[in-house]
């Protein structure tokens, strides 16, 4: 069997019955198997490293779209210094990497979504690879290595933010009688018992089409809002909670841990006209008070960290919407939230929303 460094890392190909390939090497190479090109480079762009299983280190070279790499880093390369040092600029930021075949995209995509990144984009690449690039999360690269385990290597590349360009490509979105309208799209016709909410969801995430977020509004609309109290824990642009309030609730408490999302949902309840009955903040811990609903759209990983705080904050009879969940959920998820007993298990395009009461 061939060893470690002779193996293609993408495809993981080993070149047995091929007395040609002799793994990677300084020089270009090509994988015979998936056409994946390797080569040495002077790793301007940066690098990210890790163990291999023989202990030597494993690189991604980003520098001139360079793809994998198995040879050790230059003597003296201190690759994660440089890559913390990258730095933003204008509207460049540090992202995270993964190059997989395109069998492995959906798997792959899951496990970075439970490591807690708020989207994942994918980048086909010449040679029939998919590289799926991520916003860091708040555990950074250590993170997203953590979630991929070994199978996998985890780059950090500087990119262009991207900000504006899924903008071209936003739709209208409906879940149950909630229209989620992007404002520089056609609304299209209206019904008379749906609830237009115009969502501009800026830097954060939370647009309406991701089905985790669709899977909440419906959960919403079943629950008939009118009269109750809501809570959106990880409210990202804020469509929850302002969908909460369209729909009849009298007020509704938004929470997000980055300051960017805070500013983007108070926006959004602007433009919705219902800045009155939003109160956005940074601190779970700061909220007070019991409420009818509590919705959290934020991963297994975050859901388990907080599973005390929102059982503590779910009012006697209410009813607690947990999703960021993939499809089949964690079989351990919705034991953390005892005494709540779950009562609905909704699913849809491979993710999953859990109601508790």
């Amino acid at each position: 069997m061939a060893d470690e460094r002779s193996r293609c890392p993408v495809c993981r190909w080993d070149g047995l019955d091929a007395p040609a390939w002799t793994g990677i090497s300084p020089s270009d190479e090509i994988c015979p198997c998936c056409g994946t090109q390797f080569g040495y480079h002077d790793g301007a762009g940066g690098a990210s490293v890790r163990a291999s299983s023989h202990g030597e280190l494993r690189t991604r070279w980003i520098a001139r779209g360079a793809v994998w790499s198995s040879l050790p880093a230059p003597a003296g390369w201190d690759a994660r210094t440089q890559l913390v040092d990258l730095g933003t600029e204008g509207n460049l930021v540090r992202a995270g990497e993964v190059r997989v075949v395109t069998t492995d995209v959906d798997l792959v995509s899951g496990l970075l979504w439970g490591a807690g990144v708020s989207a994942v984009g994918e980048v086909p690449q010449p040679d029939g690879t998919v590289v799926l690039r991520v916003d860091l999360p708040p555990g950074g690269l250590a993170a997203l290595e953590a979630a991929v385990g070994d199978r996998w290597l985890v780059a950090v590349a500087t990119v262009d933010d991207g900000l504006g360009g899924w903008r071209e490509h936003a739709r209208v979105v409906r879940a149950g009688r909630i229209v989620v309208w992007p404002p520089w799209v056609p609304l299209g016709p209206v019904g008379a018992e749906e609830v237009v909410v115009e969502i501009d969801p800026g830097p954060s995430f939370g647009h309406g089409a991701h089905p985790t977020t669709r899977l909440c509004l419906e959960a919403l609309d079943r629950l008939g809002p009118v009269g109750r109290s809501v809570l959106d824990v990880g409210c990202g642009s804020g469509v929850l909670a302002i969908a909460a309030v369209l729909l009849g609730a009298p007020h509704a408490v938004a929470v997000d841990i980055d300051p960017a999302a805070v500013e983007v949902t108070r926006a959004n309840a602007e433009r919705n006209g219902v800045a009155d009955r939003i109160d956005a903040g940074l601190d779970l811990s700061g909220v007070e008070g019991l409420f009818d609903i509590v919705v959290a759209n934020i991963g297994a990983a975050a859901l388990r960290e907080l599973a005390p705080a929102l059982v503590a904050r779910v009012a006697p009879g209410g009813t607690l919407v947990l999703s960021g969940l993939l499809d089949p959920p964690p079989a351990d998820l919705a034991p953390c939230f005892g005494p709540l007993e779950l009562v609905a298990d909704e699913r849809t395009d491979g993710w999953t929303a859990l109601a508790l009461r």
